[in-house]
């Protein structure tokens, strides 16, 4: 597929501002990026499940709230254990 800037597009995986990762054609020279339909509704979908939460203060710790479809879907309950796993930029939660 050519760009309007002359160079081909190339397939690669990127990383949205959201922190997931997608395929998507990128070009060398100027650095557009075009989705096809399948990526596009992975894009849009894989959006759909992110939600925004507020991290709260609670003594010296931090706290974050789960969304109670989250909750719900993982079948998670008060007082459950959950492990805290550190990543470069990011963490995992996952329950025990």
């Amino acid at each position: 597929m050519q760009c309007t800037c002359g160079s081909v597009f190339e397939k690669v995986r990127l990383v949205a501002p959201e922190g997931f990762e997608y395929e998507a054609f990128k070009c060398p020279k100027c650095g557009e990026e075009l989705l096809n339909m399948i990526q596009a509704e992975f894009f849009a979908k894989t959006l759909e499940k992110i939600y925004n939460v507020s991290l709260s203060k609670w003594g010296e710790s931090l706290a974050l709230r789960i969304p109670a479809s989250i909750a719900r879907s993982l079948h998670l309950k008060p007082k459950q254990k959950a492990r805290i796993i550190p990543d470069k930029n990011s963490f995992r939660v996952v329950p025990v």
